[in-house]
């Protein structure tokens, strides 16, 4: 909604706050499945029951608590200190504020809260509900007030952590049901906004209208990763499942690339077919669909031909990725006269590798180790730490080496790749 002052505004709705949060409700309470009101049936039905709203301090006060009451909504709020319950002294409640360099905002209040209940019922709907006001010392005085969302609240402890191996720390921060409801679905907010301003998206314009539209496409890019967080974490389909994902730096490149690729002519998405581009083709190409080919895309190499040669976990392919230095340990390849013991599998083998200077079986043509791969694994990154020779990195003695299963593999393959940030995805 855009904020300005000509929204109608109810008796007792004359701040800016309350009056979006009461527009809000009315808009969500058209969209509750299994109820029609008077000229709202046109409007898509999405939410099986009234859901629970958090809003911050701007949107606070009694009127809309009471408001939301009635219509049977769940709310939670921040409360500012000129609007805190009426009708109860300041005194029992954390209203002052901490003096600026204050030592003690830093510190952890380990007190119980200050819990005031009000069971209301509306004269005129018959709707009974519980208004929970909750009023504690964090680090300064802090006031969240609920309506139908607590059942009960009480003091705890929660631990805090950051950081890893050695520099991992552990802190206690106080907390208690009424701030960890609100912290706990107030973050998704924050989230979202991180995301979009990671979007890095805008343009310089002096029509006012520009702003809330570049919001939107991004607020769009951001919804559409969270789908695809969904769906790659296996939550819709299983077989849509992967063990790595884009992250949202690497979605948003890709979404990138296609934009500067779309061409509304192709007919690729829904709509583009009422696109005036496309509106003012003849007849005979506005039927066709997809994009069109040349004579000369049929001769070069493209990005659709790449993909479809690329070996991933789920089709077996021709390309495998760069192997040029892999070719350079190839053509060291020297052969022995005496046998030597494996640095993979601790066999004895005739040839090496002259780059490393390690023994290696590369593919015997006889014997009882006819076939062994040991040469590609003993360059594989993946098998880094499994081989013969890597058991002393890890405090073993070689005598206690022993051949690695499958999963033992795919096990080291993931700690690999983490420990290499590699966040190459496959197709």
């Amino acid at each position: 909604m855009h904020r300005h002052k000509l929204w109608d505004k109810p008796a007792g709705f004359t701040s800016e706050g309350p009056n979006e949060a009461r527009m809000l409700i009315d808009k969500i309470d058209n969209m509750i499945i299994g109820e029609s009101k008077e000229g709202t049936d046109d409007t898509k039905k999405i939410f099986p029951m009234r859901p629970g709203i958090t809003f911050d301090n701007y949107f606070s006060g009694d009127n809309i608590f009471d408001y939301a009451g009635k219509k049977g909504f769940g709310l939670c709020t921040t409360v500012r200190r000129d609007r805190l319950p009426k009708g109860v002294p300041s005194q029992y409640m954390h209203k002052k504020t901490t003096e600026p360099g204050n030592q003690a905002a830093r510190c952890a209040r380990f007190n119980e809260p200050i819990v005031m209940v009000q069971n209301v019922e509306d004269p005129e709907s018959k709707k009974k509900y519980q208004k929970v006001h909750v009023s504690f010392q964090s680090t300064s005085s802090c006031n969240i007030q609920t309506v139908n969302m607590l059942s009960s609240v009480s003091k705890f402890e929660q631990t805090k952590e950051r950081g890893v191996g050695k520099n991992k720390r552990k802190w206690v921060i106080e907390m208690n049901d009424a701030r960890q409801l609100y912290l706990n679905t107030y973050y998704v907010i924050d989230r979202i906004d991180h995301y979009l301003k990671n979007c890095h998206m805008g343009y310089r314009c002096r029509k006012y209208w520009h702003s809330p539209k570049i919001h939107g496409k991004a607020l769009a890019v951001v919804i559409a990763y969270d789908i695809y967080l969904e769906v790659a974490e296996g939550d819709v389909l299983p077989v849509c499942k992967l063990e790595d994902y884009m992250s949202f730096w690497e979605f948003r490149e890709r979404l990138s690339e296609q934009q500067c690729g779309y061409r509304p002519v192709n007919k690729l998405y829904p709509g583009d077919e009422n696109m005036r581009v496309c509106v003012m083709q003849h007849k005979v190409r506005r039927e066709k669909r997809g994009r069109p080919k040349s004579d000369d895309d049929k001769h070069e190499i493209t990005t659709e031909k790449l993909k479809q040669a690329r070996h991933t976990k789920y089709r077996p392919g021709r390309l495998c990725g760069d192997l040029e230095l892999f070719q350079k340990h190839i053509a060291s390849k020297q052969n022995w006269k005496n046998a030597k013991p494996c640095e993979v599998c601790g066999l004895d083998t005739y040839t090496t590798c002259g780059l490393c200077k390690a023994p290696v079986h590369y593919f015997p043509q006889k014997g009882s180790q006819k076939g062994q791969s040991c040469f590609i694994d003993y360059h594989n990154d993946n098998f880094f730490g499994l081989a013969r020779k890597d058991v002393a990195l890890i405090g073993k003695k070689k005598k206690d080496w022993k051949a690695p299963t499958a999963n033992v593999r795919k096990l080291n393959r993931r700690k690999i790749k983490g420990i290499m940030g590699d966040d190459e995805q496959d197709d």
